[in-house]
């Protein structure tokens, strides 16, 4: 989601961000058991964007909770679990040039 924040002259300013909710998640068993179940979670990324003519300068923070979660997780026959963990909070800055 996207807002248009301030506007002076060429210059435009935007605030902005996105929520994604996950529910219960089950990952390779299926039993359905709560061994490899991942309980609900939600994600928040951020950003705010200055524009001026051609020029765009983007600032943005994902998972600004700092959500601790899993993509992907499989048990191998009751003896080990493996975990692929999703991002952790991190920030980035893009610039764009349109011509």
């Amino acid at each position: 989601m996207e807002f248009f924040a301030c506007r002076g002259g060429a210059h435009r300013f935007y605030l902005g961000g996105n929520l994604r909710f996950y529910t219960k998640q089950y990952f390779e068993d299926l039993s359905r058991s709560d061994d490899l179940a991942q309980k609900p979670y939600a994600v928040l990324d951020l950003f705010a964007r200055y524009e001026v003519k051609n020029l765009s300068l983007k600032i943005f923070a994902q998972n600004v909770t700092n959500t601790k979660y899993a993509l992907y997780s499989r048990s191998f026959n009751g003896m080990a679990t493996y975990y692929m963990v999703g991002n952790p909070w991190n920030l980035g800055a893009q610039i764009a040039i349109k011509y």
